[in-house]
């Protein structure tokens, strides 16, 4: 009789930054996913796109980890040769970042709550 309960996402609670940061992602993964039959490493990083895509959705904790470093290297990678693509992924990154207490809310503030709602 006890059913266990499917985790449920809240669409509407997931703030507009990082939605922009999952329109972005979404167009460079159709861009992927239209030249991977002739760059079949366009197929890893498409891969790695649904990944953050649905890591950033759920409050996947490591997916923001790991989407914030290889963020931080496209920044860096693309700084000199193509400016453009690096002001995009450094846009992403700060978008992203400035979400960090989604996925790592601050426990003693928390738990300070709880005691007072409880005075």
């Amino acid at each position: 009789m006890n059913e266990p309960q499917k985790s449920r996402i809240d669409i509407a609670r997931v703030p507009w930054q990082l939605w922009v940061v999952i329109a972005l992602l979404a167009a460079e993964g159709i861009g992927n996913s239209l030249i991977m039959f002739g760059n079949p490493v366009a197929a890893i990083w498409l891969a790695a796109k649904v990944l953050f895509i649905m890591g950033l959705i759920r409050r996947w904790r490591i997916v923001f980890v790991l989407f914030a470093i290889v963020a931080a290297l496209h920044v860096l990678a693309f700084a000199s040769s193509a400016p453009f693509i690096s002001f995009l992924n450094l846009l992403i990154l700060v978008l992203a970042i400035s979400q960090y207490r989604r996925f790592f809310p601050d426990e003693s503030r928390s738990q300070m709550a709880g005691s007072t709602e409880k005075a």
